[in-house]
C-alpha cells in the first residue's frame, strides 16, 4: 500500500469519526438500498427480495437495517413512508 493510499484512508476515517462524535448520520442511501425500498413498495418479503436480487436473505436484512438507521425509521413501514415523503421511491 502506498503512502498516499494510507493518507486517504486515514482522512476518510477521521471524517467518519468526527461525524459519529457529532451524532451526524450519513443519510445517503446506496443504489442497492434504494432497490430494496422499491421492492418494499411492491410488498415483497425478505425472501422474495433475496430471490429477485440474487442475494441471501441475510444480506437483505442487513440492507434493511442500514436503511432504518439512515432514515431514522422504527421499522420497514416507517422507512418506506419516509422514503416516499422524501421522494426517494414512488408507488
Amino acid at each position: 500500500m502506498q503512502i498516499k493510499q494510507v493518507c486517504n484512508i486515514v482522512a476518510l476515517l477521521e471524517v467518519k469519526i468526527i461525524h459519529k462524535l457529532k451524532g451526524e448520520k450519513n443519510e445517503e442511501l446506496t443504489d442497492r438500498e434504494i432497490e430494496i425500498l422499491e421492492l418494499l413498495t411492491e410488498g415483497m418479503n425478505n425472501q422474495d427480495m433475496a430471490n429477485q436480487l440474487y442475494i441471501s436473505e441475510n444480506t437483505v436484512k442487513n440492507h434493511i437495517r442500514s436503511i432504518l438507521v439512515k432514515l431514522s425509521a422504527q421499522n420497514r413501514t416507517h422507512a418506506l413512508v419516509k422514503a416516499l415523503k422524501k421522494e426517494i421511491v414512488e408507488l
